[in-house]
């Protein structure tokens, strides 16, 4: 019956059937937290991250390991980001284990919540580990231009030079701003 419901994209329906069957066994709890997913997933793309978390958590706390539990730590983590919830958002990236597909983006993500929290330090270091596997020459220019972002604002402008520099060798969509920063961090 869930089946049908996941086919049809009706998760609330699916959830509901599958809450009631008390997860007898993992076949059960691994769609339970597929559903889930999809549910937070779709929840997120129309903007409703608080809904979305909630899905997000239900999909986490089936406890199933696997790809999709890091999955949800993700996207739960990129929710709270949205919400301006930093420190939430930090602590979801944190459950995303270093050979987990999305650890590298979670450290990305990780960069830009450091930031808005003003923690420099932990932003350039964030951004920094990121860009040592994220090989996507786009976010290397973004990367390089925060990591400049962060060292010019602790007024370390030989750094932030530098780092605009190497923005701006990835040849970017921030090109003007990484060009302007340059000349006035000398």
């Amino acid at each position: 019956l869930a089946n049908i419901y996941l086919t049809t994209q009706n998760y609330d329906t699916a959830i509901s059937v599958l809450e009631k069957s008390d997860f007898v066994d993992n076949s059960i709890k691994e769609q339970y937290q597929k559903i889930c997913f999809y549910r937070a997933v779709q929840l997120f793309n129309d903007g409703l991250y608080e809904n979305a978390i909630i899905y997000f958590d239900k999909s986490i706390s089936v406890g199933h390991v696997s790809d999709l539990m890091y999955e949800s730590f993700f996207w739960r983590g990129e929710a709270y980001y949205k919400m301006n919830a930093y420190q939430e958002a930090i602590e979801s990236f944190h459950n995303i284990p270093s050979d987990a597909l999305l650890y590298f983006k979670g450290l990305y993500s990780q960069g830009y919540c450091y930031f808005e929290q003003r923690d420099y330090q932990k932003s350039i270091l964030s951004f920094k580990n990121a860009s040592q596997q994220i090989n996507d020459v786009n976010i290397l220019h973004d990367i390089y231009a925060r990591i400049a972002d962060n060292y010019f604002l602790l007024n370390d402008f030989e750094l932030a030079a530098n780092f605009y520099q190497r923005s701006l060798e990835k040849d970017g969509f921030q090109n003007d701003y990484c060009a302007y920063k340059t000349t006035v961090s000398y």
